[in-house]
């Protein structure tokens, strides 16, 4: 791997010192309320031996949703032993961890894809600092955000050892505490891999099942309680990321109805939002059909781009990753700057792409990926919060997808693919 220069080292230890912050921040709104503050009082009610009702009301400091289903609370379960702010800490550090170890992650698959540190190693120190420069909004609110996304690269690392009959395990786990990870499952599919998918599955089965150890014959209601009111019922999750006014939320939902419906409140607060009349329900069969249309363009590319992924399955995996990854957080219904990390694998294309240009000496593509590279960071994961009711970061995400999917199948065309000819990726 190469050495970090003195620009990437400074960068590094300013991260580091900002993540570690970020930890404080934790601690202290802890106790007055966020999302940490839920999943710690919930946990609460269960270790008291709530039941059904647990999801039926709301968390009784912040009055938001109990939206983390059983596995999701065992897993955050032993941090939440001690006081909140005790709790908050060890959770705090927890993602720091976790931090390290993705970055440690990716360095060792790197290493084992490129051995010659060229399409990914050469990127290893950039992707570290972008890596901690999404982590701080999910660490300071207590989210899981780190944690699927240190889970998805744990994934590909251990593709890329003799451990790769677990692959699934983690991959499994995001899936385990939220619906959506779920179309991660398409990479073993586009990889045509079904060991890998089936074992997905298996641990996904596993995962959910392990908190009867815990939850013992609470846990059927628990789990039918969630889903009945937490996902399902009109004033569940989805029925509230279906929500114009909501001026955080950077999800596909919110912003759409925003531009697309008339009569609502957050229009009166920003008179110069454009939109049309369409009605609401027509509105949401619009979202839904985008929805499934970047589902389907995304399993086109990535289908199409095997063809010559497969000739170095380690790097094609990992751009199926980053495509779908893209494609997760561009329809996300409830997406926030917290769930900014989520994007960061889909990121990978653009860097090796301005690393080529820059290797080739083609400055104009360079200064062309490190630009577009650096406006979708900022707009993703720093809108600034007057901006966010316009949906910002949404657009930077949407951009990002269709940069992912336009590479992507440029490179399954046979178009010089700069990861393995120009910069002679081996056949791992």
């Amino acid at each position: 791997m190469p050495r970090w220069t003195p620009l990437t080292l400074t960068l590094l230890v300013i991260l580091i010192v900002f993540n570690l912050a970020q930890c404080a921040v934790l601690v202290r709104k802890a106790e007055k309320g966020t999302d940490f503050t839920v999943f710690y009082n919930t946990g609460k009610l269960l270790d008291a031996g709530a039941g059904a009702e647990l999801y039926r009301g709301k968390d009784e400091t912040t009055e938001w949703l109990r939206t983390i289903p059983p596995f999701g609370q065992m897993v955050i379960a032993p941090f939440g032993q001690g006081t909140i702010r005790a709790a908050a800490l060890g959770w705090g550090v927890f993602n720091l961890v976790l931090l390290g170890a993705t970055a440690w992650t990716l360095r060792a698959f790197m290493a084992r894809l490129d051995s010659k540190s060229r399409a990914f190693g050469a990127v290893w120190s950039w992707s570290v600092l972008l890596l901690l420069t999404m982590a701080p909004a999910s660490i300071q609110v207590g989210q899981f955000s780190v944690l699927f996304t240190a889970c998805w690269v744990f994934a590909l690392g251990l593709l890329a050892t003799r451990f790769r009959a677990l692959a699934g395990a983690p991959l499994a786990i995001p899936i385990a505490i939220k619906i959506y990870p779920a179309l991660l499952l398409a990479i073993p599919l586009m990889a045509r891999r079904p060991r890998w998918l089936v074992g997905t599955l298996v641990f996904v089965a596993l995962w959910s099942a392990a908190p009867f150890l815990v939850y013992g014959a609470r846990m059927p209601e628990l789990s039918v309680s969630f889903w009945r009111n937490a996902i399902a019922s009109g004033g569940g999750r989805v029925a509230e990321a279906q929500n114009a006014s909501s001026p955080a939320n950077q999800g596909l939902d919110a912003v759409a109805l925003r531009y697309l419906t008339s009569g609502q409140p957050i229009q009166e607060r920003f008179s110069n939002l454009p939109h049309l009349s369409v009605p609401v329900p027509t509105a949401l069969k619009l979202i839904n059909l985008t929805r499934v249309v970047v589902i389907l363009v995304s399993l086109w590319v990535g289908w199409r781009f095997w063809r010559r992924g497969q000739l170095a399955p380690l790097w094609g995996q990992a751009m199926l990753m980053a495509l779908m990854c893209a494609a997760l957080y561009a329809i996300l219904p409830g997406a926030k700057t917290r769930y900014a990390i989520y994007e960061f694998p889909a990121f990978w294309p653009v860097l090796v792409c301005a690393f080529a240009a820059r290797r080739l000496n083609k400055a104009r593509a360079l200064w062309a990926w490190s630009a577009f590279a650096f406006v979708c960071l900022m707009l993703i994961a720093f809108t600034p919060s007057p901006l966010r009711p316009y949906g910002l970061g949404w657009f930077a995400a949407v951009a990002l997808w269709a940069s992912n999917c336009l590479t992507l199948w440029r490179w399954s065309r046979n178009a010089p693919m700069l990861a393995s000819n120009s910069l002679n990726l081996p056949q791992t």
